[in-house]
């Protein structure tokens, strides 16, 4: 089943590290670098995400598919699930939408699972889509660990300072590309936290 996650309201905070924090853990005591830094950290989020298939700050996202699962359940990509806001189906003329309201009989979220499944009862949802042409089907649903570095797990800030240590060491040869991927070794370490949603 061929499906599209994106989100659709970014993270109001992005940075797991602050510049103090990178510039302590490279043992830097001067501001000549500072911008290195300031530019750099943001990647750092960015790269475990994209590792681990994780959402580690709040964000929205809507998941689209172009026809509905064989066994009507849909694995909600980039966990941890905090809630699912809304189901429902796109008409062929792409300007309406088909909400579907939540009951314990059409549609309802197992979140005992990572990531979490919404599961669906055709013959129940609350509208009859016999009689319509439906281009696709959605879920929005909002994932991440909260909104401050304080709410993401432990292991989460550990790796991001291991990483700047890493970019920072070989930050002539990331700047010049002349460099194969330094961060192999970690990436591997960071693979025991991914959790991939087939499709």
């Amino acid at each position: 089943m061929y499906f599209n996650a994106f989100k659709t309201v970014e993270p109001i905070v992005t940075n797991i590290i602050t510049l103090a924090d990178a510039k302590q853990h490279c043992r830097v005591t001067t501001t000549a670098e500072d911008q290195w830094f300031t530019d750099y950290i943001p990647k750092i989020t960015d790269r475990i995400e994209r590792v681990t298939q994780r959402q580690l700050f709040t964000a929205t996202y809507r998941l689209q598919t172009q026809k509905l699962p064989d066994d009507y359940r849909y694995s909600l990509p980039h966990p941890p699930l905090i809630s699912v806001s809304e189901f429902g189906f796109v008409v062929a003329d792409g300007n309406t939408t088909i909400t579907q309201t939540a009951n314990a009989e059409s549609w309802y979220v197992v979140d005992g699972k990572t990531p979490a499944e919404l599961v669906f009862s055709p013959d129940k949802l609350t509208t009859d889509l016999a009689n319509l042409d439906i281009e696709a089907n959605y879920v929005e649903y909002i994932a991440g660990y909260g909104n401050t570095v304080g709410d993401l797990p432990e292991w989460v800030p550990d790796f991001a300072l291991k990483i700047m240590a890493i970019a920072y060491a070989n930050r002539a040869g990331l700047e010049g590309n002349t460099l194969s991927n330094p961060f192999i070794k970690i990436e591997n370490e960071l693979l025991q936290y991914r959790l991939e949603v087939n499709g």
